[in-house]
């Protein structure tokens, strides 16, 4: 998004400050900033393009990510394309994955 959008989009979000805060590198969407992003339509659908691996862990457990550590009530440990582990707790995997 260019900067002269989130311009615009700044001046017309109400209390402007609490919704984006920008520092020397980091731009940090608040809640009230995505949704005004949302409502005037600059998110552009996409799907999943990389197969993952997955193996269900029912239970509490914790996995090394590239991120750092992750945590998961209960849900699947994935592998994606390149290897990367990850957890995805068990709504958000039936909505993202089927099986291949």
């Amino acid at each position: 998004m260019a900067d002269k959008d989130l311009e615009e989009l700044r001046n017309r979000a109400q209390g402007t400050p609490e919704h984006l805060h920008k520092s020397d590198l980091t731009t940090h969407f608040t809640e009230g900033f995505i949704n005004t992003l949302i409502e005037s339509k600059k998110f552009t659908p996409y799907r999943h393009k990389k197969r993952a691996r997955a193996m269900r862990v029912e239970g509490p457990f914790d996995v090394e990510t590239r991120d750092g550590l992750k945590h998961c009530e209960d849900g699947y440990l994935l592998l994606d394309e390149d290897g990367w582990p990850t957890a995805m707790d068990l709504e958000d995997f039936r909505k993202t994955y089927e099986s291949a």
